[in-house]
């Protein structure tokens, strides 16, 4: 009974905000603009009748665009603190590099590059990948180099390291 009307609504979303922008502004417009002007328009009597209407869906139209700006700023509040919650972490693992993870990421910064390819059996890529330094880009390796695989280092440590460059000296 139910999946019916939840997907129906799932599927008018996108619309709603559409929909409560122009409610907003037709209502609003109707309320709030003088009288005689409404007047010279023909629509005294029908907003006169119905104004009881109109302000409701102004105020329930104003209430969806206010949630709709609280859901938008909750998110973007959301995505910061993890952003700035993941940059101390690099930070963290950054300052804690042992000498042979320093000299691979060394290379990165050398060579300005944002991608190299380490064998699945090196333990200082996989080491760098655990810490969230490094990420694996692809599960394809490189055709005929046996075990090579791609690792990406992590645009927030590539940003800490430009910024710390002790965190990568021997």
């Amino acid at each position: 009974m139910f999946e019916g009307l939840i997907s129906t609504l799932s599927i008018l979303k996108p619309f709603t905000l559409r929909a409560a922008v122009i409610f907003f502004a037709v209502s609003g417009s109707l309320l709030f603009t003088p009288t005689n002007f409404i007047a010279t328009l023909g629509l005294l009597e029908l907003v006169s009748s119905n104004r009881p209407a109109i302000g409701l869906l102004f105020l329930l139209s104003a209430a969806t665009l206010g949630a709709e700006f609280l859901v938008a700023f909750y998110k973007l509040a959301v995505a910061q603190r993890k952003k700035k919650k993941y940059g101390k972490f690099v930070r963290e693992q950054l300052s804690n590099l042992s000498a042979d993870e320093k000299s691979v990421l060394r290379t990165y910064i050398d060579e300005d590059v944002s991608t190299r390819h380490f064998s699945m059996s090196q333990g200082v890529a996989q080491g760098l990948e655990g810490k969230g330094v490094l990420s694996g880009s692809s599960i394809l390796g490189v055709p005929g180099s046996g075990d090579h695989f791609p690792f990406l280092l992590q645009p927030e440590a590539k940003k800490a390291i430009l910024a710390r460059p002790e965190y990568i000296d021997k």
